[in-house]
């Protein structure tokens, strides 16, 4: 460079006023400011905000994308998730604990198994009781047989009941008398058709008692086994069922004897 042109520059630096800084070529000095320092901001201008309400890289919270949206809100834009709804009822439990009873047992109320033995030995008594009558009924016709009838069959029948009816009911009162059941005092309500056969064969003779008295012989053994049967498919005690068992046979002898009696018609 001309050392002229120095010698220009070097006058022209001096006659500079001090705070005032060059421009660049063509501009005017800036007054009252340093060289080299950058101008600040005014204090009350506030930060531009994001073009279109977007938030700033910044500020967005964990998670979400750099234009604010968060991912599981579809793609809205500065949209919040939403929290999830809180049942306002809450999820039935049920009003009762498994396994516990629902109503207050009553005080009148059996211990378990008492009933059924209570029942049991009832249907016991009862069965003994019905068929010491069964006994009680074929002796009373036997007897009348013997005073009546003039009939061979008849009166070989008459001494047959009486044999076996007397030794089966003596087994069955014993057997009651051990198993402290009461089989005496009937009921007559409950036995009265049994209690009126014997009075109406008691008013007759010849002929007509003998017809009468096998007829009844038939039908009261049928009623006797089917009595028997029934007892020994709902009494459980083991002796009273050996009972029923053993005077079964002889039941069923009967009944077949008196479905062959034919009394002998006699001339008046």
């Amino acid at each position: 460079m001309d050392k002229s042109w120095m010698l220009v520059l070097l006058l022209a630096a001096g006659c500079y006023n001090e705070g005032e800084r060059p421009g660049a070529p063509g501009e005017p000095a800036v007054p009252g400011e340093q060289p080299g320092t950058p101008p600040e901001a005014p204090e009350d201008i506030p930060p531009a905000a994001p073009a279109d309400g977007a938030r700033g890289t910044d500020d967005v919270a964990p998670g979400t994308g750099t234009d604010g949206a968060r991912p599981d809100t579809l793609g809205t834009r500065g949209t919040e998730p939403r929290s999830p709804e809180t049942p306002t009822t809450p999820p039935a439990t049920g009003t009762e604990t498994p396994g516990t009873p629902t109503g207050t047992p009553g005080t009148a109320q059996t211990t378990p198994g008492q009933g059924a033995e209570v029942d049991a030995r009832e249907a016991a008594s009862q069965a003994l009781a019905d068929v010491h009558q069964v006994h009680v009924h074929e002796l009373a016709l036997a007897q009348l047989a013997k005073e009546k009838s003039q009939d061979p069959g008849i009166k070989e029948y008459a001494e047959v009941m009486i044999r076996d009816h007397s030794s089966a009911d003596a087994d069955l009162v014993q057997l009651a008398s051990r198993e402290g059941i009461v089989i005496e005092g009937a009921d007559k309500a409950r036995y009265q058709d049994q209690l009126d056969t014997v009075e109406r064969l008691r008013g007759l003779d010849g002929p007509q008692f003998d017809q009468a008295y096998a007829l009844e012989m038939v039908q009261s053994h049928a009623k006797a086994l089917e009595l028997v049967q029934t007892s020994m498919t709902t009494i459980q005690d083991p002796e009273l069922r050996t009972y029923f068992e053993k005077i079964q046979p002889a039941l069923k002898d009967h009944h077949e004897r008196a479905q062959k009696l034919r009394p002998v018609e006699r001339g008046t």
